[in-house]
């Protein structure tokens, strides 16, 4: 049974190679992700500067997720998903669970990179719509991302 639970400075090793193995196949596409997204140092402040969950399966950590809320607004900052578990709904699933834990939340948003179609399709799927884009610092040349928003009308 798929469950967002609170984050711990227990979990942070476990997410760190869950992430950089999710990411693997970005970074060997487009030769860039911000590194310190990867670092443990990121995830202990992630959990105190957001409401980070880990995603659990049937008692096992396979990802994590974290937002940023500000009254009826959310901004997703990152999922990520046990590389072996991509495509197969979990991804789905989370949303929907970020949605119902958060049903006060009439506004999300995200970034993600403008060359992963992959990204751009579930997303999409998911009720989000491409609004902008945006080249974020320190990024290659040619590098950028697609900004996304879904407006929730309760």
């Amino acid at each position: 049974m798929l469950k967002l639970k609170k984050t711990t400075k227990d979990d942070i090793k476990i997410l760190v190679n869950i992430k950089r193995n999710a990411f693997a196949k970005e970074f060997e596409k487009y030769g860039f992700i911000p590194e310190e997204m990867i670092s443990i140092e990121w995830h202990e402040h992630m959990i105190t500067k957001s409401i980070y969950y880990v995603i659990e399966n049937d008692k096992k950590i396979i990802g994590g997720v974290n937002i940023f809320k500000e009254k009826d607004k959310c901004y997703l900052c990152s999922l990520f998903l046990d590389g072996k578990l991509q495509n197969k709904g979990f991804g789905t699933d989370v949303i929907k669970l970020l949605e119902n834990i958060h049903a006060d939340v009439h506004k999300w948003n995200l970034e993600t990179p403008s060359m992963s179609k992959q990204n751009h399709y579930f997303y999409e799927k998911c009720g989000y719509k491409h609004i902008n884009d945006i080249t974020p610092k320190g990024a290659p040349k040619g590098f950028s991302l697609r900004v996304y928003e879904k407006i929730i009308n309760n």
